[in-house]
């Protein structure tokens, strides 16, 4: 019996499991990244020449960026990315 419940929760996981388990946060700081840095970071992070040519990596934690982008991001327009805006970019990147 308890194998059989095992085994339906693994295929239940297995079926819904993306769906239930992803978050949401990295769908919006997809879009958002893609709105608001894509332009000077490039698409997956990797820089852009002539605006910020160094690929997007480090060990900041997640605290330490989330505040970094909602006071200084994006560079023409530190007001445009705050807040929930800030965390969802961070917990994509």
């Amino acid at each position: 019996m308890c194998f059989r419940s095992v085994c339906f929760l693994f295929f239940l996981g297995l079926c819904f499991g993306p769906k239930v388990w992803s978050n949401p946060i990295y769908k919006d700081g997809e879009k958002l990244y893609a709105q608001h840095c894509a332009e000077c970071h490039g698409a997956n992070g990797e820089g852009v020449e002539d605006e910020f040519s160094k690929p997007l990596v480090g060990d900041w934690p997640i605290q330490k960026l989330i505040h970094y982008i909602d006071e200084t991001m994006p560079d023409y327009d530190p007001d445009l990315v705050k807040g929930q805006e800030a965390e969802a970019i961070s917990h994509f990147l």
